[in-house]
């Protein structure tokens, strides 16, 4: 039997059609979690010189990388709770009001709050973003799907720590920031207007993986520590410590009938 390209999903299928407006939909979730992280470095020396927090400046990165691990661990339970529509805007009335703290913060310590809140709203849109592929797509098309959304990451790869730089060379750091609130804005009103009220998903989990998420946050903890460490002695045993997270977090992940890399089984 001859194979079509209909039958093996092709690119155009996916990227025609309803299924380009999810593409599209999808891809900007995944690119506003990819923009904040990259942005964010390159603007954070100019933050720091006007804001101050340079003992601070390593978890700027991190707490957002450790609420946006905790935002994807519960973003299967949020969308068993909500509708996809509701669960996608509150992931980013989340992310705008961290946004919108970062842009006003007068001290880094209040930076962070909003980043712990961008990490998490961002972490939950990452999350459905690749759930929402089951939802959306025929299974043939869930391969092509997923490598268009990792294609997502390494645009924003290039594009995030361009558009940083461009604003913190002006010295316009805040406005990093506050210009990625109207996408946010505009984007919410598109996931309400195009994305469906209800989905069907077999053998979603319903449990959090408890377990591999404190293992992770614990990891990047330990990484941020080895980063402010000035200990030769004390970084060889955060290096040592960090292969042990990662080592026991693989062998749990991949026993666990509830897992953080794939929610749905």
């Amino acid at each position: 039997m001859q194979i079509t390209k209909t039958q093996n999903g092709s690119w155009r299928e996916l990227l025609s059609g309803k299924n380009l407006t999810y593409s599209c939909l999808l891809g900007v979730g995944i690119l506003l979690n990819a923009v904040n992280i990259y942005i964010s470095i390159a603007i954070l020396p100019s933050a720091v010189n006007e804001i101050g927090g340079i003992e601070y400046y390593t978890w700027n990165t991190s707490l957002y990388l450790m609420a946006s691990i905790i935002g994807s661990a519960i973003s299967g339970q949020f969308l068993l709770m909500q509708k996809p529509k509701k669960a996608y805007i509150y992931a980013l009335i989340i992310l705008f009001i961290g946004t919108f703290i970062c842009s006003q913060a007068p001290n880094m310590t209040t930076m962070l709050g909003g980043r712990i809140l961008q990490g998490l709203g961002s972490g939950i849109l990452v999350a459905l973003s690749y759930t929402m592929i089951l939802i959306l797509y025929k299974e043939i098309l869930w391969p092509k799907a997923i490598a268009f959304l990792s294609g997502i990451w390494g645009v924003a790869t290039f594009a995030g720590p361009a558009i940083g730089g461009v604003f913190a060379e002006l010295t316009l750091w805040r406005y990093a920031f506050t210009s990625i609130l109207p996408i946010i804005f505009i984007y919410m009103f598109l996931i309400h207007y195009y994305l469906p009220n209800t989905y069907t998903l077999q053998n979603a989990s319903k449990r959090t993986p408890v377990v591999q998420v404190v293992l992770l946050i614990s990891t990047i903890g330990v990484i941020s520590l080895i980063g402010i460490s000035s200990n030769v002695y004390l970084t060889i045993i955060g290096i040592i410590s960090v292969i042990v997270l990662l080592s026991i977090f693989v062998k749990i992940e991949k026993k666990a009938v509830s897992r953080l890399l794939i929610s749905v089984q």
